[in-house]
């Protein structure tokens, strides 16, 4: 504790009640990540590696292109949240590291949550990093991505049509109406939306430009949802 330093322990030996022996190891990083509802995480890591002796690469027409291949054996404590983020094809950045070395993005390959109770081993690759939706600057991952505003919630409606909110341009979904009235679907403006079929409960309809764009979706005069039509990327 006079150190201040930060160690993991990932192997005990029970020789004794009071008492254990362990395998520890000194973590020297540590990782930050947004979960799906945007929430920040944090943990500390033991960091080994890289350990490659060579550069990998392609040559195609007369010219060679590096691939990234530098490894990385990382120790963490096992948490729900890690379990949900650290799988196959995540990325991250690594956060205390020396200045010349950030900003390098990494790749989970595989992880192991059996091996060692409470531990996650995670082994990851270098990655290519996105500089328009990472934050750079705090070493996370899609930290400059604005998480949608959903426009029903804000006006407080759309309570008795249930479906999605923002959609997907050529793709067909479908809405249900919760409440009791008796009337027909209607398309608020001139939307490029096409009714493809309805009921009194249902309706099934689809955005039929490539453009983005946003319409209101109705049901008799009372009841109304505003829908998102997003890009097709």
């Amino acid at each position: 504790m006079n150190t201040g330093t930060k160690w993991i322990i990932y192997l005990q030996d029970l020789t004794e009640l009071a008492y254990f022996k362990g395998e520890i190891r000194r973590c020297n990083y540590t990782v930050s990540w947004l979960d799906e509802d945007g929430n920040e995480h944090m943990q500390y890591l033991a960091v080994r590696g890289p350990v490659e002796t060579k550069i990998n690469y392609i040559q195609k027409a007369g010219i060679s292109v590096d691939t990234p291949n530098h490894s990385l054996n990382i120790l963490m404590t096992k948490t729900p949240e890690a379990l949900k983020y650290f799988r196959r094809y995540s990325k991250f950045y690594l956060q205390g590291i020396e200045e010349e070395d950030k900003n390098i993005c990494w790749r989970v390959e595989a992880n192991d949550s059996i091996s060692m109770p409470g531990i996650l081993q995670v082994i990851a690759v270098e990655y290519f990093a996105n500089e328009t939706k990472d934050d750079m600057d705090n070493s996370l991952v899609n930290g400059l991505v604005m998480k949608p505003v959903d426009p029903n919630k804000e006006a407080g409606t759309g309570n008795l049509i249930q479906g999605e909110t923002f959609i997907k341009p050529k793709v067909e979904y479908s809405y249900f109406y919760r409440g009791k009235e008796t009337a027909q679907w209607t398309i608020e403006g001139n939307a490029p939306v096409q009714i493809v079929s309805q009921t009194n409960k249902k309706v099934t309809l689809k955005w039929i430009s490539n453009y983005h764009g946003q319409f209101v979706l109705k049901h008799g005069n009372d009841s109304s949802k505003t829908i998102v039509a997003e890009s097709l990327f």
